[in-house]
């Protein structure tokens, strides 16, 4: 039983994977138009609760179940349900997205 959830971890984790150059480039898009259309400073940006939201997540997950409806056959096939792997995709990206806020937060303020 255990080996069943070590599998099933591991393909969350490389769907996970397999979300992120997309993503991160509409989140620092998405972060960049905020800041340059707010007129605020990286820091000031970084202290909004906005950017704890994956918003680059939206346009990788529809791109992925316009073209790539094959991989969630295989997920399919394994046991997840796409609603699984989207939850565990979105909740990975924020949880993500707060430590490395915490992070900045922590390395602005020493």
């Amino acid at each position: 039983m255990r080996r069943h959830y070590a599998i099933r971890a591991k393909l969350h984790l490389c769907f996970f994977k397999s979300t992120i150059v997309l993503t991160v480039a509409c989140q620092v898009a998405a972060i960049l138009f905020l800041g340059v259309s707010g007129r605020m400073s990286v820091s000031e940006l970084m202290n909004q609760p906005v950017t704890f939201i994956p918003f680059g997540l939206l346009p990788d997950l529809l791109y992925k179940g316009m073209s790539q409806k094959e991989n969630y056959y295989f997920y399919h096939n394994q046991g997840i349900r796409k609603a699984e792997l989207w939850l565990v995709t979105i909740l990975g990206w924020t949880l993500l997205l707060m430590s490395i806020n915490s992070i900045y937060r922590l390395c602005a303020n020493a």
